[in-house]
C-alpha cells in the first residue's frame, strides 16, 4: 500500500513538474552526448566522425523521452491529454463536419432529455421526506363505492374516519397510519383583507409524523390538535408564508378566516414540501376535525342511507379519508395483520346493536385490505399520463438509436476519406490502440458537445412538451426542471451515443495495420466503403419507418376522434359548471330556487335563447352510475343517470327521436317520468314502444316508480371515446336535496366564444357564492381532445425528425458513393454507356437500401406500436391501408433522398474522371 501511494505521490509530482523534468531530461542527454564525444574524439576519431558514431550509439532524443516518460502511470494522463488537443484541432479544422455532428446530436439528446424530465417529474421522482421507501398506501377491494384509481391501482381509497380509527389501532406497534384528504378550494380572508381562495387539506394530527416532516418555523400539527373541541390551528405552506404573510416571522400565532372558521397559524412546512399528493400541494393543513366546521363535503362515497349535513366522523358509511402509513415490516404480511386485527376490533364495536350491525359486520367481512409502495406519492396525473410518456420516451429513444447511426455513418465517411493519412501514421510507427484511442476521443468529444448543446435546448423543449401533453406546465409537479437528474441522463445518453457510433470507425481504425501494405497504394472502391455504412442506412429507415407508423396510426386516431358524433350539438351553444352548491345549501342558505335564479340570469344576456340545468354537465368529467329494472325483462340493467331542467335535450341540441321532452311541469309534479336513450330502446323494447312503459328503481337510495316519455338519440356524455351509454334522464326537482345542479347550458344566436363574457358576468351577478367555469361547447369539446392533438403534433414532429435523418443518412452514403466512384462512373461513360443506365445504377443502390430499411420496419411497428394502443381511437394495426401509407411515405422521401446524387453521378466528365490521379 504505501508502495503505491509512493507512486501515486510520484506520479503526481511528475504532471506537475513534467516541463522541469523535460528540461532536465534534455540536460542529461546533451550532457551524456558531450562525454561520449569528447572519448571518441580522445579515442583518435574527429569531431565530425564522433558526433555521428555517438548520436547512433545513443538513439532518438525523442524515443528516449518516450521510452522514460512511459514508466509511470500519468503518462497515460498525458497521452490522452494529447489525444484530445489533436483531436479538438482536428474537429476544428473540419468545421462543416464537426457542426453536422453536433447539431444531429443535439437533435437526438435533447428531445430525450426533455422527455426525461417530464418522466422523471411524473413517474419517477420521490417525495422528498426522509425515508420515503418506508410509506405505504392503504386501499381496500370493496364490493360497493366509488373507485378512485390514484397510482393507476383501480382499488379503492377511501376510508371512512371510524374505520380509520379502526385500522390505526389495528396496525398497533408495527407502524404509524394517518389519514388525508385531497386539496379543496375554499374562501379566505388575510389580516381582514381582500378575499382570496386558499388550497385547503384536511389532516390527521399525526400527518407531519409519519411523513418525518419538521417545520421550518412554528411547529407541526400533533395529536392533540386533532381531538374534537380543540383550538383551531393550522400550518402554512412556504409559498403562502412568503406570499400571503410576507415571510414574517410573527406569521405563527396570525390568525386566519377560511370559510368563516377562524384558525391561528401555529407553523410553517419547509420549502418545497408540498404533501403526498404529487400533483398539487395545499396553502394550508388544517385538523381533520374542522370538516364540519369548514364544510368539507367533497370527494366522498357513500354507503347507503346518510346525512352528508352532519359531521362525517362518527359515520362508517361516508368514505372520505385517504390513508398511508410508514412501516418497516414486510408490507404483504402487515395487510394481513392489519386486517384480522380490524375484524377482532370490529365484531367487539358492532356487538352492542345486533339488528343493525349485524349488516356492517357482513358488509366487513366482504373488504379485503391491499398495501402499495408511496415512495412517489399520490398523483392522478402520473394515473393518465405515465403509459404515454413511457410510450413517448421509447419512440424516441428510436430517435436516438437514429442519431447515433445517423454519426456513425458520417464517422465512417470521414474514416475512408483518412484512410492514406491512417496508413501513414502506422507506417511511422503508430499503435493500434493510439489509432482506435484517437477515433474514441474524437467520439467523445462530439457527444460531449452535442450533449451539452441538446441539454440547453431541453429547457425549453421540456416545457413545450409540458404544455402540450399536459395543457400547461404550471400543473406539473414541484421540482419540475432541468435538475441533478435530468443532467445526469443528458451526460449518460451522450455517453451511450458515444458507444454507439463510435464503435464501427473504431473497428475500422483497429484494422488500421493492413492499411500499411495497401492504404498508400490502393484506392477504396465504393462499393468496400458501401458494405461497412449499409447496415447504418438500413437501420436509420427502419427507425424511421417504426416512427412514422406510430404517427399515422395517431393522426388517424384523432381524425376518427374529430368526426365522431357525440350525440348533441356543439354550435351555438355556452356551457358552464358551478361549484359550492354543497356550502351554500350547508350554511342555511336556499338552493330550492337557484336553478330558476340561474336560467333567469341566462335568459338575461343578450342573444340567449334558451337554458337549462343539469346535475351533470356534458364532458365535465362526473358521471353517476346505477341499476333499473324495466318491464319485460329478466334482472337490472346498469346505466347511467342524469337530473336535467325543462327544455334540456332542445337546448344541448340532443335529438328526440320518440316522445316528448321535458317541461316546467314534470319539475313540480310529483309523478315521475323519465326519458330514456336509444340503445335502450333498441335493446329492450324491440318490436314495441317504449313510451308509457314503467322504469323502476332498485337503489337503496333510489326508489321509483317513473313513466317513460321519451326516447332521445345515443350521447357520450364523459367520453367521446367512449362508446355511447345506455341513459335515463329524470326531470331536475328542487324537492329533491340529493339532485344539486352543477352545470348549465346556454344556447346563444351567433359565436358562442363571444358570448362566454356575458355569461360568465351575469351568472357571477345573481350568485356570488359560487365559483363559475365557463366556456363555450365547441372549446370544451375542442379541449376534450386537446392530449390526442398534442400526441399526433408531437409524433408527427418525432416523425418529420427522423424522416429528416433517415433522408441526410440516404443521401450522404450515396453521394460519397458516387464520389468514391466518379472514375469507375467515368470509364463507364468512356466505354458507351448511356447516363441512364449510371442514373438507374446509382437509384438502383438507393432502392436496395430504402426497400431493405422499409421491409424490416414494418415488421416490427405492429409490435413497436403496442406501448401506444390507449392511445388509438377506431384504428388497427394490421389495417393494410396503414402498411401503403407509410411504404407511400417512405419511398417518396428515399426517392427524393436518392435522386440529387444520381443526377450528379449523371453529370460525372468522362475525361475529367479518367485524368485524376
Amino acid at each position: 500500500m504505501t508502495r503505491r501511494i509512493r507512486r501515486m505521490l510520484g506520479g503526481l509530482r511528475a504532471l506537475v513538474r513534467r516541463r522541469g523534468e523535460v528540461r532536465d531530461l534534455d540536460d542529461e542527454l546533451q550532457q551524456y552526448l558531450a562525454q561520449s564525444v569528447e572519448a571518441k574524439v580522445a579515442a583518435g576519431l574527429s569531431r565530425a566522425e564522433a558526433l555521428r558514431a555517438a548520436r547512433a550509439e545513443m538513439g532518438s532524443p525523442a524515443a528516449i523521452h518516450d521510452y522514460v516518460q512511459d514508466v509511470g502511470w500519468e503518462s497515460r494522463l498525458v497521452s490522452l491529454w494529447d489525444d484530445v488537443r489533436y483531436a479538438a484541432r482536428d474537429l476544428r479544422a473540419s468545421p462543416g463536419f464537426t457542426l453536422a455532428v453536433i447539431a444531429t446530436l443535439s437533435l437526438g439528446i435533447g428531445v430525450n432529455t426533455a422527455m426525461f424530465s417530464m418522466l422523471d417529474a411524473v413517474v419517477l421522482r420521490k417525495l422528498p421526506v426522509p425515508g420515503a421507501e418506508d410509506l405505504f398506501a392503504l386501499y381496500e377491494n370493496a364490493p360497493q363505492g366509488v373507485p378512485d384509481p390514484v397510482g393507476g391501482s383501480g382499488r379503492y381509497l377511501r376510508f371512512s374516519y371510524p374505520r380509520y380509527t379502526r385500522l390505526q389501532r389495528a396496525l398497533g406497534n408495527n407502524g404509524s397510519l394517518a389519514a388525508t384528504t385531497g386539496i379543496n378550494q375554499f374562501p379566505a380572508h388575510v389580516n381582514n383583507q381582500q378575499r382570496i381562495t386558499v388550497g385547503v387539506q384536511l389532516v390527521s394530527g399525526n400527518y407531519f409524523e409519519t411523513l418525518r416532516v419538521q417545520p421550518a418555523r412554528g411547529r407541526v400539527l400533533t395529536i392533540e390538535d386533532s381531538v374534537e373541541n380543540a383550538p383551531a390551528v393550522a400550518v402554512v405552506s412556504d409559498t403562502f408564508w412568503q406570499q400571503q404573510l410576507s415571510g414574517a416571522d410573527g406569521a405563527i400565532g396570525q390568525t386566519l378566516e377560511i370559510n368563516k372558521v377562524v384558525v391561528m397559524v401555529v407553523g410553517v412546512a419547509p420549502p418545497g414540501f408540498g404533501g403526498i399528493w404529487l400533483d398539487d400541494s395545499p396553502d394550508v393543513w388544517l385538523p381533520v376535525t374542522l370538516q364540519l366546521a369548514i364544510q368539507h363535503r367533497t370527494n366522498t362515497s357513500t354507503y347507503g342511507a346518510v346525512d352528508t349535513t352532519q359531521s362525517f366522523l362518527g359515520q362508517d358509511r361516508i368514505a372520505w379519508l385517504n390513508l398511508f402509513g410508514r412501516s418497516a415490516r414486510d408490507q404483504r404480511r402487515l395487510a394481513e395483520v392489519i386486517l384480522q386485527n380490524e375484524n377482532r376490533l370490529a365484531l367487539a364495536d358492532f356487538a352492542t346493536d345486533a339488528a343493525e350491525n349485524a349488516r356492517e359486520r357482513e358488509s366487513m367481512q366482504a373488504h379485503t385490505l391491499a398495501l402499495e409502495p408511496l415512495s412517489h406519492g399520490f398523483s392522478r396525473l402520473r394515473a393518465r399520463q405515465s403509459t404515454l410518456l413511457l410510450a413517448l420516451t421509447g419512440l424516441l429513444s428510436l430517435i436516438l438509436l437514429l442519431t447515433a447511426a445517423n454519426v456513425a455513418n458520417l464517422m465512417l465517411v470521414r474514416a475512408n476519406r483518412r484512410r492514406r493519412e491512417t496508413a501513414v501514421r502506422v507506417a511511422l510507427g503508430a499503435t493500434t490502440g493510439r489509432i482506435v484511442a484517437h477515433v474514441v476521443v474524437e467520439a467523445l468529444l462530439l457527444a460531449g458537445f452535442g450533449g451539452l448543446v441538446g441539454a440547453l435546448a431541453a429547457g425549453w423543449s421540456s416545457h413545450v412538451f409540458a404544455r402540450q401533453l399536459i395543457g400547461t406546465s404550471s400543473v406539473l409537479p414541484a421540482g419540475f426542471s432541468l435538475g441533478v437528474r435530468t443532467q445526469m441522463f443528458a451526460l449518460t445518453a451522450s455517453l451511450i451515443t458515444a458507444i454507439l457510433f463510435g464503435v464501427a470507425p473504431a473497428f475500422r481504425a483497429a484494422r488500421a495495420g493492413n492499411l500499411v501494405a495497401s492504404g498508400l497504394n490502393e484506392r477504396t472502391t465504393g462499393l468496400t466503403a458501401l458494405r461497412g455504412m449499409r447496415p447504418f442506412v438500413v437501420l436509420q429507415l427502419a427507425l424511421s419507418v417504426v416512427i412514422v407508423f406510430a404517427a399515422t396510426l395517431l393522426g388517424r386516431s384523432l381524425l376518427n376522434l374529430v368526426r365522431v358524433d357525440p350525440g348533441f350539438a356543439a354550435e351555438h351553444r355556452v356551457t358552464a359548471s358551478f361549484f359550492g352548491v354543497r356550502t351554500l345549501a350547508a350554511s342555511g342558505t336556499g338552493v330550492s330556487d337557484l336553478a330558476d335564479r340561474l336560467i333567469a340570469a341566462a335568459d338575461g344576456v343578450p342573444g340567449a335563447t334558451s337554458a337549462a340545468v343539469s346535475v351533470c354537465g356534458l364532458l365535465a368529467g362526473c358521471s353517476y352510475t346505477t341499476s333499473v329494472r324495466i318491464d319485460q325483462v329478466d334482472g337490472t340493467i346498469p346505466v347511467y343517470q342524469n337530473w336535467v331542467g325543462a327544455g334540456y335535450f332542445a337546448t344541448v341540441g340532443m335529438r328526440l327521436l320518440r316522445g316528448r321532452e321535458f317541461d316546467v311541469h314534470d319539475t313540480d309534479h310529483s309523478a315521475p317520468v323519465a326519458v330514456i336513450t336509444e340503445s335502450i330502446a333498441r335493446r329492450y323494447y324491440s318490436g314495441r314502444d317504449p313510451i308509457g312503459a314503467r322504469l323502476r328503481g332498485v337503489a337503496a337510495a333510489q326508489q321509483y316508480d317513473a313513466e317513460i316519455v321519451g326516447v332521445v338519440a345515443d350521447v357520450r356524455p364523459v367520453s367521446l371515446r367512449d362508446e355511447p351509454v345506455a341513459m335515463v334522464f329524470f326531470p331536475f326537482s328542487r324537492r329533491r336535496p340529493d339532485a344539486l345542479p352543477t352545470a348549465i347550458d346556454i344556447r346563444v344566436e351567433g359565436d358562442p366564444d363571444r358570448a362566454v363574457g356575458s355569461v360568465r358576468d351575469a351568472l357571477a351577478r345573481a350568485e356570488p357564492g359560487l365559483t363559475f367555469n365557463v366556456t363555450s361547447m365547441p372549446r370544451r369539446l375542442d379541449r376534450h381532445i386537446e392530449r390526442d392533438r398534442a400526441v399526433a403534433f408531437l409524433t408527427s414532429a418525432f416523425a418529420g425528425l427522423a424522416l429528416l435523418l433517415a433522408s441526410i443518412g440516404l443521401y450522404g452514403v450515396l453521394s460519397y458513393l458516387v464520389g468514391q466512384r466518379s472514375r469507375e462512373i467515368g470509364v463507364r461513360l468512356a466505354l458507351g454507356a448511356q447516363r441512364s443506365n449510371v442514373l438507374a445504377l446509382v437509384l438502383g443502390q438507393g432502392a436496395v437500401l430504402a426497400l431493405m430499411g422499409l421491409a424490416a420496419g414494418l415488421a416490427v411497428a405492429p409490435l413497436a406500436t403496442r406501448s401506444l394502443q390507449g392511445m388509438f381511437f377506431e384504428v388497427d394495426p394490421l389495417d393494410p391501408q396503414m402498411f401503403v401509407t407509410v411504404s407511400a411515405v417512405m419511398l417518396a422521401v428515399a426517392t427524393l433522398a436518392t435522386v440529387v446524387p444520381a443526377r450528379r453521378a449523371t453529370r460525372v466528365d468522362p475525361i475529367v474522371a479518367l485524368r485524376c490521379e
